[in-house]
């Protein structure tokens, strides 16, 4: 549901309250230069689940390094990849170690 001012230059807002179990996309079309899109969200405090803890102190979700842009004369896109790993040595571990909430 849109919210917010509806004028020429406001910025458009969208609200989904949940919870939700289903995945969400946003397709956005716009016809000038992308100035840019701003998230967030938010989790219940008791949704969290304490992730196990191994000999190394735990684990946590890594973020690798962004990737090269697909469109090198601008508006494409970038990505990186997130994966779990071991707090202090970073060594990829499988993805059930990790809170899939905090992902």
């Amino acid at each position: 549901k849109a919210r917010g001012p509806l004028t020429l230059f406001a910025p458009e807002s969208i609200r989904a309250l949940g919870p939700t179990t289903e995945s969400l996309f946003i397709v956005i079309l716009y016809q000038e230069e992308n100035p840019g899109i701003e998230f967030e969200y938010s989790l219940k405090k008791d949704a969290v689940k304490e992730t196990p803890v191994g000999q190394s102190g735990g684990y946590s979700w890594t973020q690798a390094s962004w990737g090269e842009c697909n469109a090198p004369c601008g508006g494409g896109t970038r990505a990186r990849e997130v994966f779990c790993s071991a707090v202090d040595t970073f060594e990829r571990v499988d993805d059930g170690l990790c809170d899939p909430y905090l992902r």
